[in-house]
């Protein structure tokens, strides 16, 4: 038995050690390598995020100007959104005057619908577009 914990204290002692350059190497490659795969699935990740913000805000308007969210009690399409959605009321109106807004301005229309640019993107260039 203290034969086995010896020979596990050795093989650890050697895994660890710091100067051994070509593990420590290993390592580096390993953590480098995983860093980029990281990077790759989150950039995808966010463009379809993005694309996906694009496709809601856009159903969103669409719903307003139907007047789909009219009914007993509903105050506003804004009052609707937050019953409904669990959205803030000034967030429901901004997300509306975001989608409306892009009619306007194809090329910001066209980066947000792709994904290349996200939300928070997209309502500044909107807002600062006319202003």
């Amino acid at each position: 038995m203290l034969d086995m914990i010896q020979s596990d204290l050795t093989v650890h002692a050697e895994n660890n050690n710091p100067f051994n350059y070509s593990d420590n190497q290993q390592d580096a490659n390993d953590s480098q390598a995983r860093n980029e795969a990281l990077e790759v699935e989150i950039l995808t990740m966010a463009g379809q995020i993005n694309s996906a913000q694009y496709r809601f805000i856009k159903l969103l308007f669409e719903f307003e100007e139907q007047g789909g969210w009219q009914g007993d009690s509903i105050i506003s399409f804004a009052h609707w959104l937050s019953w409904k959605v669990g959205m803030g009321m000034m967030m429901g109106r901004e997300k509306i005057r975001v989608a409306g807004t892009l009619s306007d301005l194809p090329l910001i229309n066209k980066a947000f619908s792709s994904g290349a640019i996200s939300y928070s993107n997209g309502s500044c260039l909107c807002a600062h577009s006319f202003g």
